[in-house]
């Protein structure tokens, strides 16, 4: 199972931009650890206001220079990227299927971009957090078992991927 682990101060950080509200966006620049299949976190940069299109309290996306700029940024610091975006007090966490649709949209095209280095998102709620991952390509989702800084942080699995893919996880 993939893992994820962050610096309890880096995830604090990162906790109180996206617990302001619904929809609070962010990125992590981390390593990946394909013998120990773990995302190894060192960065973190919150999408700020005014950065994101707001559309209603349920959903954002981002403009066109805001990705332009993260991928940049993880090109530049040979990094993997990962994703964070918070869905406020709903719980349990779980991507929505407007989430997944961007997704597969989005994970080609930064697949490519950043010449096939891995990439996860993680949604969160403000009690728990899912989390998903594309490690060997933009086609083949994987779930992610948890969050580990100052404790575990366990992924609720409550993404229903089998609803939209296939029991493999491939389209």
């Amino acid at each position: 199972m993939i893992q994820i682990t962050v610096e309890p101060g880096l995830w604090r950080t990162a906790r109180q931009h996206l617990d302001q509200s619904a929809e609070q966006v962010g990125f992590f620049l981390a390593s990946w650890s394909s013998a120990d299949r773990q995302f190894r976190i060192r960065s973190w940069q919150p999408v700020l206001d005014g950065a994101a299109d707001a559309h209603g309290q349920r959903h954002v996306s981002l403009p066109d220079e805001t990705r332009s700029a993260i991928i940049k940024w993880a090109w530049a610091e040979q990094a993997c990227l990962i994703e964070a975006h918070s869905h406020g007090r709903r719980g349990p966490a779980a991507f929505s299927r407007y989430d997944l649709q961007n997704l597969e949209e989005w994970v080609p095209h930064l697949w490519w971009r950043l010449r096939g280095r891995p990439y996860a998102a993680i949604v969160t709620s403000a009690r728990d957090l899912d989390a998903l991952a594309w490690i060997d390509g933009p086609g083949e989702i994987e779930p992610v078992g948890g969050i580990t800084a100052d404790v575990f942080f366990p992924a609720t699995g409550a993404t229903r991927l089998l609803s939209l893919r296939g029991d493999d996880g491939r389209r």
